[in-house]
């Protein structure tokens, strides 16, 4: 067809120079000893790290490793059960396979309250050094080092095809389709939500896209985004 036959000027890999003196790590070896040594730095006895939904479950398995924790606060385990998430879920998924309704709930409302006030008063009276690793994770405690830890929506879907489950879903063999719908409608929102909040008390963001993270510090990459956002505008 003719009118494909041209070069594309599509940036599959765009860069974006931030001018300054930032800190950055690439490889899970670079990674982990980056928060361990900021952890160190500032005699953190709790370190934070909250996660975009679709972050690999073995990122807490590194990080427990790392940084040696005598407590470690896993959010998942502050979700209500699987039938109360599927009720809570029910009003935004509907039956249609495409169409849903846009969820206006904030991270918060997701997670039963006992345990969140059980884990809070955990982390308080816990001696030695604390991780809170998840989704939401901040919510419990905004920790001494606070790291977010970052997907981009087209990795998730990726990550969808190749069998991963929705966050507040069990259903890893569900169809695609409808993966993609609760992120869509659901997961994605809360999360961002979540997120805006997050990012200006971070103090480093990891970015967890493919199978080799990179990390810079937050405000290095707030800089990025503005540029970029300012480059979008003019071109």
């Amino acid at each position: 067809m003719a009118y494909l036959d041209f070069e594309s000027a599509y940036e599959k890999a765009p860069e974006t120079i931030v001018c300054g003196s930032h800190a950055a790590w690439s490889g899970w070896d670079e990674v982990l000893d980056g928060i361990g040594e900021l952890a160190s730095e500032r005699d953190a006895r709790v370190v934070t790290v909250d996660v975009y939904p679709g972050v690999r479950d073995d990122v807490l398995d590194r990080l427990r490793e790392r940084l040696s924790p005598s407590l470690v606060i896993d959010m998942r385990e502050l979700l209500p059960s699987q039938g109360d998430l599927d009720r809570m879920l029910a009003p935004f998924l509907t039956d249609d396979s495409v169409r849903g309704r846009m969820c206006y709930m904030t991270m918060k409302e997701f997670l039963d309250a006992e345990k969140l006030a059980e884990a809070r008063a955990r982390v308080e009276a816990a001696e030695g050094r604390v991780l809170v690793y998840g989704v939401g994770a901040a919510l419990v405690a905004p920790g001494d080092v606070l790291v977010c830890a970052d997907l981009a929506r087209w990795e998730a879907q990726l990550r969808y095809r190749a069998g991963m489950p929705n966050y507040f879903l069990d259903n890893a063999d569900e169809d695609m389709l409808r993966k993609v719908k609760c992120g869509f409608f659901v997961e994605w929102r809360v999360a961002n939500r979540h997120k805006f909040d997050v990012l200006p008390h971070a103090g480093l963001y990891l970015d967890t896209n493919g199978d080799v993270p990179a990390m810079t510090t937050a405000s290095a990459s707030s800089r990025g985004s503005a540029r970029r956002i300012g480059r979008a505008r003019t071109s």
